[in-house]
C-alpha cells in the first residue's frame, strides 16, 4: 500500500476505518485529500449577454422534477426531456440580459 499510495499521482479513494488506508501517505498528499473533501467548484460560465452563472440555467430548468416523473412513470423521457428544454429556453430568455 505504501508503494502505492507514495508513487502514483493519484490519491487513493477509501473508506474510513478501512483496513487499506495507508500509513505513509505525505503531507502533500494529506492536504490534497483534504482540500478535496471539503472543496466544490461550480462551473464559472456565463451566459453570452450578462451575468448570471449557465449553470443556473440546470438549477431553474426543472431537470430534477422530470427525473422523478420519470422514474415514477408518469412522464416518458421524450416529454421530460422537451419538457426541460422548454423551461431553460424559457429561463434563458428571461434571465440573458445585458450586463448593465
Amino acid at each position: 500500500m505504501a508503494t502505492i499510495s507514495e508513487n502514483s499521482s493519484y490519491l487513493l479513494a477509501l473508506e474510513n476505518g478501512s483496513d487499506l488506508i495507508p500509513t505513509t501517505l505525505s503531507a502533500n498528499k494529506v492536504q490534497f485529500a483534504a482540500a478535496l473533501g471539503t472543496g466544490f467548484n461550480e462551473p464559472a460560465a456565463k451566459l453570452p449577454l450578462g451575468t448570471v452563472l449557465a449553470i443556473e440555467v440546470l438549477y431553474n430548468s426543472g431537470i430534477t422534477a422530470a427525473q422523478k416523473d420519470v422514474y415514477d412513470g408518469t412522464l416518458t423521457p421524450l416529454a421530460a426531456q422537451t419538457a426541460i428544454v422548454a423551461t431553460a429556453n424559457t429561463w434563458i430568455t428571461n434571465n440573458n440580459a445585458p450586463a448593465a
